[in-house]
């Protein structure tokens, strides 16, 4: 019972945090881009900038879209029986 209010409490500041640096980065941007279609795409720079200089397709391509090729991979090692 102990474990489960400290893991609702983290959770909590968790969520806390995510919201304030949302918010945070949403007022930046609106403040230093003023057109606005040219913000999410600044966004999408940035992540995949940070994607490409994390690593290489070979360990930051496993997690990163929608997984087609793991789910794919998954179904054919199961129909085989491996």
């Amino acid at each position: 019972m102990l474990s489960a209010i400290a893991a609702g409490i983290a959770f909590g500041v968790t969520a806390l945090l995510f919201a304030r640096t949302t918010h945070a980065i949403s007022a930046l941007f609106k403040k230093h881009v003023r057109y606005a279609p040219l913000r999410p795409f600044i966004g999408g720079v940035i992540v995949a900038a940070a994607v490409f200089g994390l690593g290489n397709r070979t360990t930051t391509g496993k997690y990163i879209g929608l997984g087609i090729p793991t789910i794919v991979g998954r179904l054919l090692a199961a129909a085989s029986g491996a």
